[in-house]
């Protein structure tokens, strides 16, 4: 007798490609990767399927901050996404080299990276406007909004920002509401406006506690430490530093882990990470930022 995945590889693989998107969800990416690859493998053909593994696939290497493995992955399917038809799919394809882009700018500081990151951002504006789709549009201009304010053009970032949270508001959607205030309160700590951006990362952190979703709560609670520390409320900022390393070490989301304990080495120094929390001081590899969640 045939097996299940020889004669049904297509609705076997459509059914790994959303497991994947729940364990990218919980921050699980080993557990994501594994599902995506083994889909991929089932897919022979080009349809939209595997158009849908191929992206979700690049934005669990690119949050795993395997950027180049990411790149490779949708340039190896570039020709996938002018076959298909889905406007929405070639919108997410276009995003996440976008933002795959945009992290390699932020690792190598060539220009070439953030040109093409603005190109992609285009492409992916005109096919979600095509698919009438305002949540992926809206997302486009927080990527924008990050993109201008790792450029110190504060003015510009808040613009898409204020673009893409008014969409978001109206869509209630408060997961995503509370994304793009993190990136405004990172934007604040950029710019000096630590008060501001530690009642926006407050209220990040508060918002994510209510999604579930581990690795956006970590997220929040960095910017948040980040900023409490700041403020010399060190005691605070090290609660938030600790429960973010410790969620994304649950999840097992090690860039993200790693980051909390960077963010708290550099904002806090030993003096409070000797004692206690020695294991934050063995985790301090820099990794590089994630990007936002689609």
């Amino acid at each position: 007798m045939q097996s299940q995945a020889s004669r049904y590889p297509k609705k076997i693989a459509e059914a790994q490609t959303e497991l994947a998107l729940c364990y990218w969800r919980t921050g699980e990416y080993n557990e994501a990767r594994d599902l995506l690859n083994e889909a991929l493998k089932l897919l022979t053909t080009n349809n939209e399927v595997k158009a849908k593994a191929v992206v979700r696939l690049a934005i669990v290497e690119c949050e795993a901050a395997s950027y180049t493995k990411a790149s490779r992955v949708l340039t190896e399917s570039a020709s996938l996404f002018e076959q298909i038809n889905n406007e929405t799919l070639k919108g997410s394809y276009h995003v996440t080299f976008g933002t795959v882009l945009r992290h390699l700018w932020e690792a190598k500081r060539r220009g070439n990276y953030i040109d093409s990151a603005l190109i992609e951002y285009a492409a992916a504006s005109y096919h979600f406007e095509r698919a009438e789709h305002k949540c992926y549009l809206a997302n486009v201009e927080n990527q924008l909004g990050l993109i201008y304010f790792n450029l110190n053009h504060f003015e510009e970032a808040h613009q898409h920002l204020d673009r893409a949270r008014r969409i978001h508001v109206q869509l209630k959607d408060a997961g995503i509401v509370a994304q793009v205030d993190e990136t405004r309160a990172s934007a604040f700590l950029k710019q000096g406006r630590i008060e501001e951006a530690e009642r926006v990362a407050r209220a990040a952190v508060y918002s994510q506690e209510k999604t579930g979703k581990h690795a956006l709560l970590s997220e929040a609670l960095i910017t948040h430490g980040r900023a409490l520390a700041r403020l010399k409320k060190y005691s605070a900022a090290l609660f938030a530093f600790r429960r973010a390393f410790d969620l994304s070490a649950r999840a097992g989301a090690a860039n993200l882990a790693a980051d909390a304990a960077v963010a708290a080495f550099h904002e806090l120094g030993t003096y409070m990470l000797n004692t206690r929390h020695k294991d934050l001081l063995k985790k301090r590899t820099p990794v590089r930022r994630r990007p936002r969640k689609r």
